[in-house]
């Protein structure tokens, strides 16, 4: 976890979990764990997913992938932005990259959205063009408000995300397409989420607008076991939360906690053979 600590927003406490939740948030070594749990699950293809410790490793990463990339491969960049002087240093963003047809389809999917956090949009934006995009690439960002109140799980987006975008990636490119808007040569805004990730949206402010333009409710019932009422720290009210990103930050934070014990038993278990070891070949032994 990130060793900067991180506040607890008011209102989180009424899902009865104080301590935890979001207190810190995923640094990358956690979220190099995260990955390989999910590789060694089978729920993504090996080495579909690439941490970057900050902006120069993702531009050096992404250069190299758009020369060495096969016809239909997928990969999942998580973009740390420690050491930017611009933006915010404990914050992650997603870029998932498919080469399709010949071409590169890029998608930033970020937690703060387009109009709300333009600097960490932007700052990414910068360093995948930086890399050198091959010719008729095409770059779609979030450009809508963005969706997290408390500052903190962004990497839990960037994953739940992620991981839909390696397993659903014809769905959701062809949601995209419907909902996008030309920015500029080869770059997109993308005006409506689908809404298996508008659904982690943490504000009813978004949720319901969402629906209005949409139709769409995003939630569905299944979600909506995540809903509570809590204080906005901005007005005090009593207003309804969507939990869904908390309860899966602690789901998260429960499999780096059984990779760390099972690190530390192997460990224990190797030093122990290894006494056993030197006590056996040892002329009292």
């Amino acid at each position: 976890f990130s060793s900067d600590p991180q506040k607890v927003e008011k209102g989180l406490d009424k899902l009865g979990i104080h301590e935890g939740l979001g207190m810190h948030a995923i640094a990358t070594k956690g979220q190099r764990v995260l990955a390989q749990d999910l590789q060694r699950r089978k729920k993504v293809p090996p080495k579909s997913i690439q941490v970057c410790d900050n902006f120069a490793v993702f531009q050096e990463k992404l250069s190299a992938h758009f020369k060495d990339a096969k016809e239909g491969e997928k990969k999942l960049f998580l973009v740390r932005h420690r050491n930017h002087p611009k933006s915010l240093t404990r914050h992650t963003s997603p870029v998932f990259v498919w080469k399709h047809e010949g071409k590169f389809q890029l998608y930033l999917v970020d937690s703060g959205g387009g109009q709300k956090a333009t600097n960490v949009i932007h700052d990414t934006l910068r360093s995948i063009q930086a890399s050198n995009p091959p010719k008729g690439s095409e770059i779609h960002y979030d450009g809508g408000p963005g969706r997290l109140t408390d500052g903190n799980n962004c990497v839990i987006l960037s994953f739940k995300e992620g991981v839909r975008m390696l397993r659903e990636t014809e769905t959701i490119d062809g949601w995209v397409r419907d909902h996008r808007e030309q920015k500029g040569e080869g770059l997109f805004a993308i005006t409506h989420l689908p809404p298996q990730f508008a659904n982690l949206a943490q504000t009813f402010t978004y949720l319901r607008k969402y629906q209005d333009e949409t139709g769409i409710d995003p939630l569905g019932e299944r979600a909506k076991k995540h809903v509570y009422t809590g204080t906005d720290p901005k007005s005090t009210q009593e207003k309804p939360f969507n939990g869904k990103v908390a309860h899966t930050y602690l789901k998260f934070e429960r499999r780096i906690i059984a990779d760390c014990i099972a690190n530390a038993t192997e460990i224990r278990e190797a030093n122990f053979k290894k006494a056993s070891l030197f006590t056996f070949l040892t002329p009292e032994g």
